[in-house]
């Protein structure tokens, strides 16, 4: 490891060119890396990924320390902070990214999309043959995940949550419309929550982001009884309707063209009370 020989070096290169032309990626762990072989090392690297952690006490020689990588680096090499919160407590993330770029002079596309939370279970991997990916669960495997498709590891994934939720809600039947509000405004869908899904926003609020919201359509109100329905009522309990009925309630178009068609000339109608109860209660409702 500290070996500054040409010739190890030379070796180790031409390892990395077998590597290389066998692999499409190749990872190597730097950190206990010292001397000329860390040196060479960072020269050849493609991509750096220099990984924080939230102690206090570690901030600020780590800066010094992201600063002397920046200078052995290519000119061409890429590199990206990601901050792991190795045990729980320690510097929050947003006071971490903000005390840390000004003092190494970072942007924000500099930092991982999602920082490394502490994982318990993912914390036993030292000693135990398996890795912290592998023990990882939850938001550390994401963390995980997102780091891996942000240096193009592998494929980003093609939708989170929200976009879970969204896919999921644009699959139902036409005629069905929600609302998916988000930071920006009101995106409307097309499709709609029918009445056996208003559990769905309890859940989904669950696996959105604080600043997500959706709500389920409101129920158009029904129609409200009034005098002149309480007439028609009142008036179908006749054994012998007449006009009346037609006089004491304004039916909608679509009703009194039925109830018109079906009077004889003189104006008495022909249909029973059987059959015009089930047409008035269809057509007010409409």
């Amino acid at each position: 490891l500290y070996s500054g020989d040409t010739r190890i070096l030379r070796r180790l290169l031409s390892v990395f060119e077998a590597l290389d032309e066998k692999f499409e990626v190749v990872i190597v762990d730097a950190g206990s890396v010292r001397g000329a072989i860390q040196k060479t090392l960072y020269r050849a690297a493609d991509q750096v990924v220099f990984v924080l952690n939230s102690d206090p006490a570690s901030l600020y020689p780590s800066v010094d320390r992201l600063r002397r990588l920046r200078e052995i680096l290519s000119p061409n090499a890429e590199f990206i902070v990601a901050d792991n919160s190795g045990m729980p407590g320690g510097l929050s993330r947003s006071l971490l990214l903000r005390e840390f770029s000004r003092a190494a002079g970072l942007k924000r596309e500099h930092w991982v999309n999602i920082g490394i939370p502490y994982c318990r279970i993912g914390a036993r991997w030292p000693g135990s043959g398996s890795t912290f990916v592998s023990l990882a669960r939850g938001a550390g495997r994401e963390a995980i995940e997102s780091l891996a498709g942000q240096i193009g590891l592998v494929e980003p994934r093609a939708a989170g949550n929200i976009n879970s939720v969204v896919r999921f809600i644009k699959g139902m039947r036409p005629g069905h419309q929600a609302e998916l509000t988000t930071e920006s405004g009101e995106v409307p869908l097309r499709e709609k929550l029918p009445s056996s899904f208003r559990a769905i926003p309890k859940v989904a609020r669950k696996l959105l982001p604080a600043s997500v919201n959706v709500s389920a359509p409101e129920t158009p109100p029904l129609p409200q009884m009034n005098a002149e329905t309480g007439g028609l009522a009142a008036a179908l309990e006749d054994e012998s309707p007449s006009s009346e009925v037609k006089e004491s309630f304004e039916l909608p178009m679509g009703a009194q063209s039925f109830v018109e068609a079906a009077s004889d000339g003189e104006g008495e109608e022909t249909l029973n009370r059987a059959e015009l109860s089930p047409l008035i209660s269809r057509a007010s409702f409409q």
